[in-house]
């Protein structure tokens, strides 16, 4: 995703392969991460047309706190937030929930890399 334009000149398509490339990166600590609701997931993947991204059945009804019992690939799937921005720049809608990827450390062991919320 080098240049702005380059995923609105992509057919949908070409669009969903790329959000599903995307979905199945590696997390990289340090790196910014948006949600995506998997029912708009689902809708884009459908070919819907005249999508807004809609990540209103996962977050509490004022800003961008998830909403209880919220679950990763169940309710909900991440991106980058460059990735997220090219989607928002065509589709529009949101809200954006960001999250940073951080390292889990238990004890002196580094178990997983973890995604946290941030507050903004």
């Amino acid at each position: 995703m080098s240049t702005k334009n380059f995923f609105k000149s992509l057919s949908r398509e070409e669009q969903v392969i790329e959000l599903d490339k995307e979905l199945a990166k590696d997390l990289i600590q340090g790196q910014r991460m948006c949600l995506l609701s998997l029912d708009w997931i689902e809708q884009f993947r459908s070919g819907e047309k005249d999508i807004t991204i809609d990540n209103s059945s996962i977050v509490e009804t004022r800003g961008e706190r998830l909403k209880p019992n919220m679950k990763e690939n169940v309710d909900f799937q991440s991106v980058s937030e460059q990735f997220y921005e090219q989607l928002k720049e065509q589709f529009g809608g949101g809200p954006k929930i960001t999250r940073l990827i951080q390292k889990l450390l238990i004890g002196r062991d580094i178990c997983k890399l973890k995604r946290v919320i941030l507050c903004m």
